[in-house]
């Protein structure tokens, strides 16, 4: 799941990597950045908690898996559901 992915719909990069032993979530596009740490609850699933203290959400992320690896990730919040990031190539 770690790599760099786009989401058209928000013109935002995403990139998922570990950090410290943390598995992170870091977006950033026109809207402004925003990091969030990652939990596993399945193979497809995974919590993201904030980790803006003035904003500590949990929302959730389902990866998209095919044969040759994870496609993408699709974002689910309070306000929005399946916001789809495609893996980029590299």
């Amino acid at each position: 799941v770690e790599g760099r992915y786009y989401c058209a719909d928000l013109d935002a990069h995403a990139d998922i990597s570990f950090e410290d032993d943390a598995l992170l979530l870091a977006t950033r596009g026109v809207f402004g950045r925003r990091r969030w740490r990652l939990a596993a609850l399945s193979d497809t699933l995974f919590s993201m908690t904030a980790l803006d203290p003035h904003a500590p959400m949990v929302e959730a992320m389902t990866v998209e898996r095919h044969a040759s690896g994870v496609a993408g990730f699709h974002v689910s919040t309070t306000r929005t559901r399946g916001l789809r990031f495609e893996r980029l190539a590299g």
